[in-house]
């Protein structure tokens, strides 16, 4: 099969068309422009979308990733070459049915291609099914591992065998072990089931004689049982009435102390404050005795000291007259001995100067006096009208006022602090007596007599109860005991099935042991094989480098470099020559599963990881197997297509 061309309108490909050649086909496109997407439509329309996938761990399926960006369905067209005939893939659909109305056509015409249908058209195209072309010839970057599933190891056995590939050695060793769990499974399964059902009837048997014995036994624990509960019953409908009438009684009498102490705590407390309201109205205010004692103190004897200023007397106006009087004297006779006498009147001159200087001090002296008394009587007026007295004996009177209203306060602030504690008492009593009421109220799980007895009424209606139940179902189990003759019949029937499966198991033992040994001969015949096709790959993709490779049934790889003596498991390779290795193998696969080029080829940035030499390694042997098939190689690097710029055979493409 050849593909030549592909039209899509498939996730952000809005119809976008594709034209391959026969050989390699290097396509190349940035991130994120479609070549994954590509992919994915190849598939699609050679398979179709199955719709029954769901999201799982973050990665949706393709009917969601490949939704048309434009909302409208999935649909595109494949034109290619199949048995030497052009022919035209088509799919439509619906939201909910994507790709699924399918034809093909040869190409030019409407005549149907036949046998190609929805459901087998790619297996018939490719001549693999879906999971085994995922294995083999659909390679992409995140899938390069390949693992054995069932599909793949149908493959494989009809290439060993006998070319059918409806066979599985999986498929059928699980259905042979299926078989044989379903008759012996450790502790289940049908042998199991057997033998338990012979153990039970023979236990029947041996269980008649004990069922009457047992009959009898528990008749009597019931009339015993039976009894204990109506005396407790009784024993415990008295208890519970005492405790209601005893919590009923306390409850009343700690609510009654309860709004004694209320009432007794809301007088106190009136009281306190009417003595601190009194308090506050004094003078002090709410100032302690001694401070106020203290200030009383000190501000009468400051008043008083003032009131000594004030009651001094200033000099009178007649004495400072006198001497202005001897001044003017004195002046007229220093004036008349200066005129008569000459020099001599000098002095009565300076005398009468003196007098004057005498009298100005004195005048200054008496108002300043007078100052200081109007100072002291206003200060003095000043601070007793501050405290609101007339005097200071006043003063002094009120202070001692004062502390004994302070220490009427005060004690009746301790009365209602006392008021207060009782009241607190009070209510952690009925706090206490409420919590000791509701534990004798608890018939259930309370530490009461009523609760206790409760509790053992409780118990012993159980085990009159169990008791009941045990007797009826001894009744129950001797009357389906049945006829020991009609069991010891069962107990040979059982005895022939058990012998009838125990056959059947160890036949299913000894094939699957002849099943193991075929599929040793297959791994003997095949895995060789496909071993060293790879490691021919493998050493083509790492020029020499690595010259042997071994492979288990799991696919799991040693390879081994040229000149060294052990091989070593693939996970111990470095990330590039590791998917070199699983690239090798997946073209081994390919070449030996799908043989002639009937399967184009298909790879999503596989080389990505690879650096130049690598790379260049990988195109030299894709050129060589484009040769035999078609190979289209989508890769985000540029470098692919330059490399290959001097090989006029290889198809290049830049989307």
């Amino acid at each position: 099969m050849k593909i030549r061309k592909m039209t899509a309108h498939f996730g952000t490909l809005d119809g976008e068309s594709l034209t391959l050649g026969e050989g390699l086909n290097v396509i190349t496109a940035p991130n994120e422009r479609g070549k994954s997407t590509w992919c994915a439509f190849l598939k699609a329309m050679l398979y179709g979308v199955d719709t029954s996938k769901r999201a799982s761990g973050g990665v949706l399926p393709d009917k969601t990733r490949y939704a048309a960006w434009d909302g409208s369905a999935m649909a595109g067209e494949m034109e290619l070459l199949w048995q030497d005939r052009e022919i035209t893939l088509s799919r439509r659909g619906r939201a909910n049915a994507p790709m699924r109305d399918f034809s093909a056509v040869y190409t030019g015409t409407a005549t149907p291609v036949p046998d190609l249908t929805g459901v087998s058209a790619g297996e018939t195209l490719t001549g693999v099914s879906l999971s085994v072309f995922e294995s083999s010839a659909f390679i992409t970057q995140r899938s390069m591992r390949v693992t054995q599933g069932p599909e793949l190891e149908k493959r494989i056995a009809s290439i060993v065998t006998t070319g059918d590939e409806e066979v599985s050695f999986s498929e059928t060793k699980n259905t042979l072990a299926a078989w044989q769990r379903r008759r012996r499974f450790r502790t289940s399964g049908e042998l199991p089931e057997t033998e338990s059902a012979l153990e039970e009837k023979n236990a029947q048997l041996n269980a008649l004689s004990r069922e009457n014995a047992q009959i009898e036994r528990l008749t009597q624990e019931v009339e015993t049982c039976s009894a204990r509960v109506e005396a407790l019953t009784a024993q415990v409908e008295e208890s519970r009435k005492r405790a209601r009438k005893d919590v009923l009684a306390r409850a009343s009498q700690s609510r009654k102390l309860l709004r004694e102490a209320e009432q007794n705590a809301d007088e106190a407390a009136r009281r306190a404050a009417v003595a601190r309201d009194a308090v506050e109205r004094s003078v002090f205010g709410m100032c302690a005795p001694e401070e106020a004692r203290q200030s009383a103190s000190e501000t009468a004897e400051r008043c008083r000291a003032l009131a000594q200023t004030a009651s001094q007397t200033p000099p009178s106006g007649a004495k400072i007259g006198v001497f202005l009087a001897l001044a003017i004297l004195l002046v007229a006779a220093g004036v008349a001995l200066l005129v008569f006498k000459g020099i001599v009147g000098i002095v009565p001159l300076v005398l009468a100067a003196l007098a004057v200087v005498l009298v100005l001090r004195m005048k200054r002296n008496a108002r300043e006096l007078r100052r200081r008394i109007e100072e002291a009587a206003a200060e003095r007026q000043t601070l007793l009208s501050d405290w609101g007295v007339q005097d200071e004996d006043e003063l002094l009177s009120a202070a001692e006022t004062h502390a004994g209203l302070y220490a009427l306060w005060t004690e009746m602030a301790q009365e209602s602090h006392a008021a207060e504690e009782a009241l607190s008492s009070a209510r952690e009593t009925q706090e206490r007596i409420d919590a000791q009421a509701l534990s004798a109220l608890d018939f259930t799980d309370g530490d009461s007599e009523a609760a206790r007895l409760g509790r053992q009424l409780r118990f012993e209606q159980e085990n009159l109860q169990r008791s009941r139940e045990a007797l009826a179902a001894a009744k129950g189990h001797l009357s389906a005991l049945g006829d020991p003759l009609a069991i010891k019949s069962e107990i040979g029937v059982l005895d022939e099935k058990r012998a009838r499966l125990q056959a059947e198991y160890d036949a299913l033992a000894i094939a699957l042991e002849v099943l193991q040994e075929a599929d040793t001969e297959m791994q003997t015949r095949f895995f060789p094989q496909l071993g060293a096709r790879a490691a021919e790959l493998f050493s083509a993709l790492t020029g020499g480098k690595y010259d042997r490779l071994t492979l288990n049934k799991k696919l799991d790889a040693q390879a081994r470099m040229q000149g060294d003596t052990l091989a070593h498991d693939a996970a111990y390779l470095s990330a590039g020559a590791y998917d070199q290795l699983y690239l090798a193998l997946r073209l081994a696969i390919c070449s030996l599963t799908m043989p002639g080029g009937d399967c184009p080829l298909i790879l999503d940035d596989a080389l990505c990881s690879f650096d130049d030499v690598r790379c260049a390694q990988a195109l030299s042997l894709l050129r060589e197997l484009a040769k035999e098939r078609q190979i289209l190689l989508f890769t985000c690097h540029s470098r692919e297509a330059a490399m290959l710029a001097d090989a006029p055979e290889v198809q290049k493409i830049a989307l």
